[in-house]
């Protein structure tokens, strides 16, 4: 019987680690199951679409604000509380509840300071609970549920989850904190898109991209975040000015420096989900040189991921370019704004290697930066070490989902 799977939290267009969790969840099942048929809810349906031709095969439905508001949860709603037939929903809402679940890859949920993302972590998979579906949230964060309403609308709905994986230590005490036991803990999905083979290979587009500068000299990838930058100014950290700084001291150390953004609308200045006007300004403070070269097209997961393989350091404050430089064995600092960059770097031995933007200063980076210049092949064996218990550990949810569609057949009494 041909599988229905269903994917919310994610999408193809902007932001590339919910990009690439949509695309690991796909290629890990589609190995299982070749002939299952992917739907993707996406807040983003239209810019997703212009990306479609080179994507998975994949369905794309609306769930945007309105989406969710004006048609899931009401259609929804009233189908389960009035029985009316199939045909009252719309033809989104039909995609969602003849799917045979649906899998939340959303990378944080249901967290205190984030209570403005409260009503999505609700009806991104409330609707498809009203339609007595199934639903599977793989490794996020979660917690802490300190704030009143966070924790009543945790402890309602993600027990009624079919399956839960929590993304580190944090998390698993978080959701311990509101009586939940029975979850995997697993390290972030995309460890499991890990297939080293394919990741070394470059097409001669992607392999032009490395191809500026002066070509003996090493490679210092860098990725900027438009959420760290943000984070920054409300503190008066200057972020683009010492990473403008910071940029002129790799090329004084006789590096190239790449900037690879990790989430890019090239046709906007907007920030959301936007790191490439943040990697501008830091270019233009910096001093010119045709040592700096700038990823300005729209790249997907896999592709940002193998040319982040060539680096020979990297600096990231992007969660998921982080997870590609660990993925791909690269020397890997980190300036980030959560625990969730902790709790990775934690897996390989590497926590020291990050500070929290908090203490983001120009000293700090060179020092931070000089320490992983030096230790770059200690560092090196150590992540190669780890990588293959960490990929094994996040396939764990992946099997588990596997397990749950294969029971249904069972009990559908599919072969």
């Amino acid at each position: 019987m041909k599988k229905i799977i269903a994917i919310t939290g994610g999408s193809i267009s902007g932001n590339k680690g919910a990009e690439a969790m949509t695309t690991t969840v796909i290629r890990c099942l589609r190995k299982e199951f070749p002939n299952a048929e992917f739907i993707l809810f996406t807040p983003y349906k239209k810019a997703d679409s212009a990306l479609l031709d080179k994507y998975e095969t994949v369905t794309l439905a609306d769930s945007s604000p309105f989406a969710l508001v004006i048609k899931h949860l009401p259609l929804t709603f009233f189908e389960w509380l009035l029985k009316l037939p199939f045909s009252s929903l719309s033809s989104d809402t039909k995609l969602l509840k003849k799917a045979d679940i649906l899998i939340d890859v959303a990378g944080i949920s249901f967290s205190d300071g984030r209570e403005i993302y409260l009503p999505f972590n609700v009806l991104t998979i409330w609707p498809k609970l009203l339609l007595r579906g199934k639903v599977a949230k793989v490794s996020q964060a979660s917690g802490p549920f300190k704030n009143r309403i966070n924790r009543i609308l945790a402890k309602w709905l993600i027990p009624k989850c079919c399956y839960l994986a929590a993304r580190g230590a944090s998390t698993v005490e978080n959701l311990k904190s509101i009586g939940l036991s029975d979850f995997d803990c697993c390290p972030d999905i995309t460890f499991a898109l890990n297939d080293t083979a394919e990741m070394n290979v470059l097409n001669e587009k992607l392999a032009s991209y490395l191809n500026f500068g002066d070509t003996s000299k090493k490679i210092v990838g860098v990725c900027p975040s438009s959420v760290v930058y943000k984070a920054c100014q409300k503190l008066n950290i200057d972020y683009v000015k010492i990473n403008a700084e910071f940029t002129n001291y790799l090329l004084q150390q006789n590096y190239r420096v790449l900037f690879i953004p990790h989430s890019i609308r090239p046709a906007t200045d907007k920030l959301k989900n936007n790191d490439l006007p943040i990697i501008n300004k830091i270019a233009e403070q910096a001093d010119s040189n045709e040592n700096i070269s700038i990823i300005t097209d729209e790249l997907n997961s896999i592709q940002l991921r193998k040319l982040i393989g060539q680096c020979d350091l990297f600096i990231g404050s992007r969660f998921h370019s982080m997870i590609s430089s660990l993925s791909m064995a690269v020397p890997t600092a980190v300036c980030g704004w959560g625990h969730k960059y902790f709790e990775i770097l934690d897996l390989f031995g590497l926590r020291d290697y990050a500070i929290d933007y908090h203490q983001l200063s120009l000293d700090g980076m060179k020092k931070i930066f000089e320490k992983l210049q030096a230790n770059s092949n200690d560092i090196h064996d150590k992540i190669n070490s780890a990588l293959p218990k960490v990929n094994a550990d996040a396939n764990i949810q992946i099997n588990a989902i596997i397990k749950l569609l294969k029971n249904d057949s069972t009990a559908n009494g599919a072969d």
